[in-house]
């Protein structure tokens, strides 16, 4: 081989070297370039608003009940209540009157057998009392957890309207409801020397709603 072919040859070579290194600078090139990253637009949720309103409580229907003339229990007063409550007598203690209310899907009573020639019913359903004491009578102390009191006005009398959920370790003898339900109550201290309670059970905003139309109504 001469000196001429030599060197052709070891051109050949650099040459070759040369494009494989381009090639590969490329490729690295390419590889490192970044990756435009995708952007997804997401649109805002709606969330949507929990409504505060008061609900509408239709009227029309609603049943008066007379306390002496449903039920004989004076002082004489009376209201307006839904169609679905019903009245079963009432309990009278000489200076204490108590009168239940019931809803009548609901209501149910079961009596157990006699002892002593006395009978003990358990009835359920109760959703609203209204209870007349007179003076000798000593007003039971009503307490509530997370209980909010606030002076009102009912059918010309001052009185106390009370909201908040029975306590728990307590005797159930002054509730409607069990340990944790919630209670709206409404105390007059005196109207004409008697004391005056009406107390209903409320589970939704709609049960409120009822319990201020009935309020509404009571006259004395």
């Amino acid at each position: 081989m001469n000196q001429k072919e030599f060197n052709s040859i070891i051109l050949v070579i650099v040459i070759v070297v040369i494009l494989v290194g381009a090639v590969e600078y490329f490729a690295f090139v390419k590889n490192s370039e970044p990756i435009a990253q995708q952007t997804t637009s997401t649109s805002p949720q709606t969330k949507t608003p929990v409504s505060t309103q008061t609900p509408k409580v239709e009227t029309t229907n609603w049943i008066s009940f007379f306390s002496i003339k449903n039920t004989g229990i004076k002082p004489d007063f009376s209201f307006k209540h839904p169609t679905n409550w019903i009245q079963k007598g009432s309990i009278d203690g000489g200076d204490a009157s108590y009168i239940p209310f019931y809803d009548k899907d609901k209501y149910s009573q079961k009596c157990d057998e006699p002892v002593n020639g006395a009978t003990t019913c358990h009835v359920t359903g109760q959703v609203a009392s209204a209870l007349v004491s007179g003076p000798s009578m000593a007003p039971a102390k009503i307490e509530y957890d997370s209980e909010i009191r606030e002076a009102i006005t009912i059918g010309g009398y001052q009185g106390t309207k009370i909201v908040g959920t029975v306590k728990s370790g307590i005797e159930l003898n002054a509730y409607i409801g069990e340990q944790g339900q919630k209670e709206m109550r409404v105390m007059v201290p005196n109207v004409n020397g008697i004391r005056f309670e009406f107390t209903m059970l409320v589970e939704s905003k709609a049960d409120e709603a009822i319990f201020s139309e009935i309020l509404k109504t009571i006259v004395f």
